[in-house]
């Protein structure tokens, strides 16, 4: 039976059920609602399947939104129940799409900041010094980009490579001052972390350990822009890695519930590291004495915990000054998700930010943001 069948017969149901009927199923799934929309204030360290919970929430939202429809259709007063959880729940439509003209501060004034996982500057798994058109093209493209400051994830360099010796190439002649935090993770000859680029002076630097694969970590530089001083924090949270391993292409009964208890304990772990690791990171934040700007990949949807985590410290870029869902995966499936973010403090306004969603070298699209200071 096709989902649209569903609909319309979950849709034809309700409309046939008792008005008391009605009614109780009504407050039944506004407490429901309540509940759902609460998930995002309970860490996972404290119940991790919270998590699975917070997914839900546009589901919630747009169901709620077809019952206040429905109800004002038929002036029913339960009209209220629904309407609560959509005012309640608004600040999750916005972080889900935004609609901004673009501001005209003064370009002198701004400086950019560009963000991108760039995995592993390819999607093969496979590093040597024979030419590679794919990973050729988009270090042409990262060196082509005129932000002031450039923050990747995912970041390959092998100084003893001349091909590879990615740092070397992106830093254009020491046009841009570069701190890259890497180890060598599996097999591969050279380094894998995160890297930022700056035109600006780099007058502190540091790495932010906080995961023991080495793989997900994150840096730091304070940088001295137009006078003030600002500390950009660069982070690529727990990855899943669901597509690197463990996922069977047979249909077997045993392997499919082998996959299943995969996923379980990736997404269970994933959710806990990132957790601990977004603790970490707001500790390390709260104690900075500069403004700051968070640049990364998190890994984590709008909906969940660890978005709204920062979101309750900081703002979001695209929520201040993106258009449009801004999407930033880039993998076969699940192409609706945005989990790249740029968060900055106060005194720090975003004009603009672009999602470059037509760049398709890696499962990740870059995203890029203008700022300039204020005295707020």
């Amino acid at each position: 039976m096709s989902s649209k069948k569903v609909s319309i017969g979950t849709f034809i149901y309700f409309c046939s059920l008792k008005y008391n009927k009605v009614k109780f199923l009504t407050i039944i799934f506004f407490l429901i609602s309540l509940l759902v929309l609460s998930s995002i204030y309970i860490s996972p360290l404290d119940f991790w399947p919270i998590s699975f919970i917070s997914l839900s929430i546009p589901f919630i939202i747009l169901f709620n939104i077809f019952l206040f429809v429905f109800f004002v259709l038929k002036r029913k007063f339960l009209a209220a129940f629904p309407l609560i959880v959509i005012i309640l729940g608004f600040k999750f439509i916005i972080s889900s799409y935004s609609f901004h003209f673009s501001s005209h501060k003064d370009e002198k004034e701004t400086f950019s900041i560009l963000s991108y996982n760039t995995s592993r500057l390819l999607k093969e798994d496979v590093y040597s010094d024979s030419f590679l058109p794919k990973a050729d093209e988009m270090m042409a493209w990262l060196a082509d980009q005129d932000a002031d400051i450039k923050c990747f994830q995912e970041f390959y360099n092998n100084d003893e490579s001349k091909y590879w010796n990615s740092v070397e190439k992106l830093s254009q002649n020491k046009a841009y001052h570069c701190f890259f935090s890497g180890a060598k993770v599996n097999h591969t000859t050279g380094e894998i972390g995160v890297a930022i680029f700056s035109k600006h002076p780099i007058v502190n630097k540091g790495e932010i350990i906080f995961s023991s694969n080495n793989f997900n970590r994150g840096n730091y530089a304070d940088l001295v822009i137009k006078g003030d001083t600002i500390r950009v924090i660069n982070i690529h949270l727990q990855s899943m890695e669901i597509k690197r391993a463990g996922i069977s292409n047979k249909k077997t009964w045993d392997d499919m519930v082998e996959d299943f208890v995969f996923l379980y304990y990736r997404i269970k772990h994933g959710t806990i590291d990132r957790s601990l690791q977004t603790k970490i990171l707001l500790d390390f934040i709260e104690e900075s004495p500069y403004k700051v700007i968070v640049c990364g990949d998190f890994n984590e949807t709008p909906y969940g915990y660890v978005y709204n985590a920062f979101k309750s410290k900081l703002n979001n870029s695209f929520e201040e000054a993106g258009k449009g869902f801004g999407f930033t995966y880039n993998g076969n499936t699940l192409f609706f998700l945005r989990i790249d973010n740029q968060f900055y403090s106060k005194g720090i306004e975003a004009t603009n930010l672009k999602t470059y969603s037509t760049i398709n070298y890696s499962d990740h699209f870059p995203i890029a943001a203008k700022y300039v200071f204020n005295s707020n």
